[in-house]
């Protein structure tokens, strides 16, 4: 089976947590560069709606920003939570054939 990039990430992402668990401090390290990007898009956005005197409008696109901030931490809390589970019933020979790149050697997050 070909995996699309997505696939092969989120697979090699599931086996590195095999060996470790998922932390709060793993997940959002993995998730850093999109959280600099919204926070540097909504920056952006506060700086000139507040400059065009919409203080209201750059207060709620912070409110924004936090809100999904916020929604993301708590999916990393629900995956450490389901973890346990999810490890137990997924089946990581196959996720390991399914990782083997084109010569056979093994890729591992």
């Amino acid at each position: 089976m070909k995996l699309s990039a997505l696939q092969r990430k989120l697979l090699q992402q599931y086996r590195g947590f095999h060996d470790s668990a998922p932390s709060m401090g793993r997940l959002m390290a993995l998730s850093a560069r999109h959280h600099v990007l919204l926070v540097l898009v909504f920056t952006i956005a506060v700086v000139l709606t507040y400059s065009f005197r919409l203080p209201s409008v750059a207060l709620i696109l912070v409110g924004m920003a936090i809100g999904a901030v916020s929604r993301d931490f708590g999916r990393f809390r629900t995956m450490i939570r389901v973890w346990p589970v999810l490890s137990r019933v997924l089946d990581w020979k196959r996720i390991d054939e399914l990782l083997e790149d084109e010569d056979g050697s093994q890729v591992v997050a």
